[in-house]
């Protein structure tokens, strides 16, 4: 059974293109960004930043503690964003496995959907952290 989203749910997604490039953008929106990337993220703690700020640390994957890549996670709040509502955006490395990888760990399902995506299985010289 699919479930349907509603207008009030929190969402991932990739904004920026897959491939070559030095910076990738990984969008999370919703009532739930901040705690979600809060999870994920190691440096400051973005609950308790003020809105509208860029802050460094890494992503780490939740269920293996493994270092995903070093970002720059900006906290935008509601209502001063476009959407009306909380947006975190993850400035990660460029390529498709660090912003696929960093989408993907924000839900409780986890990364395991990479595998089925035919990616490479960890950082590239081409992306991805070093």
């Amino acid at each position: 059974m699919v479930q349907r989203l509603t207008e009030f749910d929190t969402i991932a997604a990739i904004s920026t293109p897959l491939g070559e490039g030095g910076i990738s953008i990984v969008r999370v929106s919703g009532e739930d960004a901040v705690a979600i990337v809060n999870r994920l993220f190691k440096g400051k703690d973005l609950e308790k930043v003020p809105s509208h700020t860029i802050n460094y640390g890494h992503i780490v994957d939740p269920a293996t503690g493994q270092v995903i890549d070093e970002v720059m996670a900006s906290v935008m709040l509601a209502p001063k964003t476009f959407t009306k509502e909380d947006i975190v955006e993850i400035n990660c490395h460029g390529g498709s496995w660090s912003p696929m990888t960093s989408c993907s760990c924000s839900w409780p399902t986890g990364p395991e959907w990479l595998n089925r995506a035919n990616l490479p299985s960890g950082p590239s010289s081409t992306g991805g952290s070093t």
